[in-house]
């Protein structure tokens, strides 16, 4: 809480930081580190921030010339295979998502493709060395992630300059069953534009999808308790940036109840000022939703150090009435199995087969450690909704 104090909007809270014993510095940076915050509280601070926060920045800029020129090689991969492609996140959150590019940690290169283009996408990908990391997809918007397999180890540095990245390829904005209406979102595609970016002209979204598609990410891993304090803090940078812009929400249209909930998250969060039109939507969610956001509104954050299971009361505000099909299905299209119909070697079936096993253990303990927690939020929950 203590980073979100810092990075608010609505006042100099930079202060907070100077309340931290120099004992405990060490903690906070490796939690700001793991929510991808720390790059952000340095340009935050400027030239008041502690040294081992502008060390970041630093090493951070050498990593960003590595990200870029990891763009520049793709795009090229993709017109050389003749793949039309949008570029999602990353380097496009660019100035009013962030103070500059090189600010802001990035790990993989999200790209949106038309279906019918996945399997000629995948080509250009493996032509640079990129290979499936894993034997089906964790999400349900994008094929398995891909990387290079360059023998670079994890060693606890999240701006380390050799760490290689991931490369995703989304073949939908939005999953359809999350709980929420994506609109409008089979127009992005027509809508794409060219964006000079560190010297690189890539396609990206259209700055109004750009802001819808940012809500229904965030509300996604908001739902499946995976959401990062990063992308609820570029949303409030966004909306506090652009609070005066009459001319871009006259333009923004088709807002859902996603929108208004991630632009409620980051109003209560960071502080952040919104347009009136912003605001309208970010208050007008429904009662149950209201009330989640009463009892729960920052469960996300301290889940950093307090596993909870607290979105899953948000979860049955969204779904349906009688819709039991599972939140986030794990079917992926079938040009993906057919694109990598290959025997796999055999120690990388055994690899893949521990790390199943592994992961399975970590979240039987994970969810043995949030069902305490779960049971005390469930009876706030029930009683709150108790006629008074």
């Amino acid at each position: 809480m203590t980073a979100l104090r810092a990075l608010r909007f609505d006042g100099a809270h930079t202060r907070a930081l100077d309340a931290i014993p120099a004992d405990k510095w060490h903690g906070f940076l490796a939690r700001c580190d793991a929510a991808h915050i720390s790059l952000a509280l340095a340009a935050r601070c400027g030239q008041a921030a502690p040294e081992a926060l502008t060390a970041k920045l630093a090493r951070n800029a050498v990593r960003h010339a590595r990200i870029v020129e990891a763009h520049r090689e793709i795009a090229a991969a993709m017109q050389a295979h003749e793949v039309e492609f949008l570029l999602l996140k990353g380097l496009t959150h660019a100035r009013l998502w962030n103070a500059e590019a090189k600010h802001r940690p990035q790990y993989d290169i999200d790209l949106y493709v038309p279906p019918a283009l996945c399997v000629r996408a995948l080509r250009a990908l493996e032509s640079l060395g990129y290979e499936a990391c894993e034997g089906e997809s964790k999400d349900s918007d994008h094929l398995p992630v891909m990387v290079r397999r360059t023998g670079w180890r994890w060693r606890g540095d999240y701006f380390d300059p050799e760490q290689p990245l991931a490369a995703e390829l989304h073949f939908r904005f939005c999953n359809p069953s999350l709980g929420f209406e994506a609109h409008d979102a089979e127009q992005f595609w027509d809508r794409r534009q060219m964006a000079e970016i560190d010297g690189l002209r890539l396609p990206v979204l259209h700055p109004a999808d750009a802001v819808h598609y940012a809500c229904w990410h965030a509300v996604k891993h908001l739902l499946r308790g995976s959401l990062r304090v990063l992308h609820v803090y570029e949303l409030a940078y966004f909306l506090d940036r652009s609070s005066s812009d009459g001319a871009f929400w006259a333009e923004w249209r088709n807002a859902g109840r996603a929108e208004g909930i991630a632009f409620r998250v980051a109003s209560e969060w960071f502080g952040c000022r919104m347009h009136t039109i912003a605001e309208s939507c970010a208050h007008g969610l429904p009662g149950d939703v209201e009330l989640w956001f009463r009892l729960f509104a920052f469960s996300a954050v301290r889940a950093v150090t307090t596993p909870n299971r607290d979105e899953v009361f948000l979860r049955r505000c969204l779904t349906r009435n009688g819709d039991r099909q599972p939140l986030l299905p794990r079917r992926l299209p079938g040009f993906w199995l057919h694109a990598h119909d290959r025997e796999e070697d055999f120690t990388l079936r055994m690899k893949r087969r521990f790390g199943r096993c592994r992961f399975l253990a970590y979240r039987a303990v994970h969810h043995a450690r949030t069902l305490p927690p779960l049971i005390g939020s469930g009876i706030r929950w029930w009683w709150n909704r108790l006629p008074q």
